[in-house]
């Protein structure tokens, strides 16, 4: 989406993020410093969203549904790949899959905004 979009990440919860999100991002070139976990309250109340996308039913059942800086609410369900088991290759695979199918439905969002913004 290039400029057209800024990016924000929190949770409900935030933890240490696993070392594994920072190879995964690395790999397809997305940078990693300054990632850190941060909550939702960092935003709340703060700035307007035009989207709010939620990535677990957990996240979607928890979110405010007074959160009224948002303009359109999105939730696309993904496991959460920490929880994923096996070996090293295999967790690692479970990110990676999560991380596509993540930029998969990114993607097609913009396209579609794109094809709105064109009519």
């Amino acid at each position: 989406g290039g400029d057209r979009f800024e990016p924000h990440s929190a949770g409900f919860q935030p933890s240490q993020i696993d070392p594994v999100v920072f190879r995964v991002l690395e790999e397809k070139g997305f940078p990693t410093d300054g990632l850190r976990p941060k909550p939702f309250t960092d935003y709340m109340g703060r700035m307007h969203f035009g989207y709010l996308i939620t990535l677990c039913q957990k996240a979607n059942d928890l979110c405010p549904k007074t959160f009224l800086d948002v303009s359109e609410r999105l939730h696309w369900e993904f496991p959460d790949p920490v929880a994923a088991t096996g070996t090293d290759e295999r967790r690692l695979q479970v990110f990676r899959e999560v991380r596509d199918g993540i930029e998969d439905a990114l993607l097609e969002l913009i396209r579609g905004i794109g094809e709105e913004g064109e009519s």
